[in-house]
């Protein structure tokens, strides 16, 4: 990311972290994670193992409102004397922010990765798939003689019986 964006996105990597309202530096990094997860980086790039991700939205209004202003003033300049050249709303809107940042939604989604079956739980079924195959295969081979050894036997009984027996 450093060599593609400029920046760097987490604390672990060094370099210049990328600024969070650049946006050329934000479509930078966004880039680059869509070809990280289509596998089209030309880098060894592990994946982390936590990641933390947050929805974003953002809205806005005015603030404050033309019946607020009075009691806001009030109370900014009873908090701080340096606020007594404030009086009007342009005055307030250019120096004031009210910023809330909430939690749209309350959940929390862990995934945790693991294997299904150990390397040695694998070997085994193979072997054990195997030796199954293995030991149909000589059942079956078996079986097939004793097929053909039953048909030579019942073909050399007619063949015989026929003969003792004259017509």
């Amino acid at each position: 990311m450093l060599e593609h964006c400029g920046c760097v996105d987490t604390i672990q990597m060094a370099g210049d972290r990328c600024q969070l309202l650049n946006r050329t530096q934000d479509t930078c990094k966004q880039f680059i994670y869509y070809l990280g997860t289509k596998g089209q980086l030309d880098c060894d790039c592990p994946w982390t193992c936590t990641e933390r991700w947050y929805e974003t939205a953002i809205s806005e209004s005015l603030w404050p409102s033309n019946t607020y202003l009075k009691h806001f003033l009030k109370q900014i300049h009873f908090l701080n004397n340096k606020t007594e050249n404030i009086n009007d709303m342009k005055a307030v809107r250019e120096n004031f922010v009210r910023l809330v940042i909430y939690f749209e939604d309350l959940n929390f989604q862990s995934i945790t990765e693991f294997p299904t079956i150990s390397a040695e739980s694998l070997m085994g079924n193979v072997g054990g798939t195997l030796g199954l195959y293995c030991g149909f295969s000589f059942i079956t081979i078996v079986e097939f003689l004793q097929f053909f050894y039953d048909i030579f036997c019942l073909t050399f009984q007619k063949y015989v019986h026929r003969k003792i027996r004259p017509r």
